[in-house]
């Protein structure tokens, strides 16, 4: 599972491409883009339609997804847990 580094200020993320929103599920705001999402505990979801807030086992990431995951871990943002 990959994470969001705890010293990165989840604001800089916007430099990414990604905007706050709440989710409707949960009424939590996430940091999203694509279905990429990141919560205050700032664990990297995706999203699997019904509900953003479980890990999905079997999800294939599209392109675009990739490039934005390769990004953050070239920028030095992401550590696997």
């Amino acid at each position: 599972m990959l994470k969001i580094k705890d010293e990165v200020d989840l604001k800089e993320l916007k430099k990414f491409g990604f905007i706050k929103d709440q989710s409707i599920d949960d009424g939590e705001y996430y940091y999203c883009i694509c279905n990429i999402f990141i919560g205050n505990n700032k664990i990297i979801l995706q999203d699997d339609g019904i509900n953003c807030c479980k890990p999905i086992l079997d999800y294939e990431f599209s392109e675009a997804e990739v490039d934005v995951l390769y990004d953050l871990i070239k920028a030095g943002l992401v550590e696997k847990i």
